[in-house]
């Protein structure tokens, strides 16, 4: 059933469950689904095959995915705005989050401008995609972006799932699967059949437990920007500042014992501490050089992050991404 707990509205368990149990199952006929393939990068598929063999790079993958995403945005909009009372997507879109929720990408301007000061990288990232979303409903539907196409186009990034093959790409609209929350420390996990999508106990689970899945490992910036959410422990949090500096979570709980490499800032202070007599003073003086610049950097940006938290404390979603931001910051001038 649903209900609301520690991470907001969500899936809850009527009754205990076993490992491997169906908690729920939608007929796909319920579902909206987009299905590109690497004959029609453009748009949906129509059932066209490459005759070779074919595999999609990570950049097609990547672009077929957005196209997807906009169909489904079409879609929704159509059912959603139907004259037919009895299309099942009109009255579903009373459980979706509403025109005025937190999304970054229905983020006012003068929030945006003030959000750029503290990551620029993200606002970025919000503004390209609101610029092309608009140009590619244009280019696709041949009509102006319609009032609500924001809104619905946010539900959908934050509530469609995907499914990558070597060569096609599938986006779906799942009603009550999307009301699942995210959690590394999952229950369950998404399952297809023939003709539905499920969600399968993956451990046992007691009456009244939140039922959860993994979205997969992101850092906090695309949690947010997808899901208006954060993670306040998030091993996958990445640090990344305009300029290319680029720093993992874990390299601050103990980078010495971490698989992945120190990020810049930290390269660059341990080859200062272990830097061999034959190389140059000048050589060792643009590398302090290139730390301080590094230092002030993340010095101007604690800063930002402090004036956007006093000024904008009733906008709590934002709030909450800036403030563990702040926090990676921090860690990375202590180091």
């Amino acid at each position: 059933s649903l209900g609301n707990g520690t991470r907001g509205r969500g899936m809850f368990a009527d009754e205990d469950m076993s490992p491997g149990e169906v908690v729920i199952s939608v007929p796909l006929d319920l579902c909206i689904i987009k299905q590109l393939d690497a004959a029609d990068s453009e748009g949906p598929s129509e059932g066209t095959k490459r005759e070779t063999e074919y595999e999609l790079s990570e950049q097609e993958r990547k672009s077929m995915t957005w196209v997807a995403e906009l169909f489904l945005t079409a879609d929704l909009l159509s059912a959603i705005f139907s004259d037919d009372d009895s299309n099942f997507w009109k009255e579903y879109a009373k459980m979706l989050p509403p025109p005025d929720s937190p999304f970054p990408l229905l983020m006012p301007k003068e929030d945006l401008a003030a959000l750029s000061a503290c990551d620029s990288v993200l606002v970025d990232t919000i503004n390209s995609h609101r610029k092309k979303l608009k140009e590619g409903w244009e280019k696709q539907f041949d009509m102006p972006c319609p009032p609500p196409l924001l809104w619905l186009n946010a539900c959908v990034i934050s509530r469609c799932f995907h499914i990558w093959n070597k060569d096609a790409v599938m986006a779906w609209m799942t009603p009550f699967v999307d009301m699942v929350n995210h959690s590394y420390d999952k229950n369950c996990v998404l399952a297809t059949s023939d003709n539905a999508i499920e969600i399968k106990t993956d451990k046992a689970i007691k009456k009244g437990d939140e039922i959860l899945f993994s979205y997969a490992h992101f850092p906090n910036s695309h949690f947010y920007w997808r899901y208006a959410f954060c993670l306040e422990e998030n091993e996958s949090d990445v640090l990344e500042i305009e300029g290319g500096i680029r720093a993992h979570q874990v390299l601050f709980d103990n980078f010495l014992t971490t698989r992945s490499p120190p990020p810049p800032v930290l390269q660059q202070s341990i080859k200062l501490k272990t830097c061999p007599s034959n190389v140059s003073e000048e050589v060792q003086e643009q590398e302090r050089t290139s730390v301080q610049q590094t230092m002030e950097k993340i010095d101007s940006l604690v800063g930002a992050c402090d004036e956007f938290l006093k000024t904008r404390e009733d906008k709590r979603e934002v709030c909450e991404y800036v403030r563990l931001r702040r926090g990676l910051l921090e860690s990375c001038r202590d180091l």
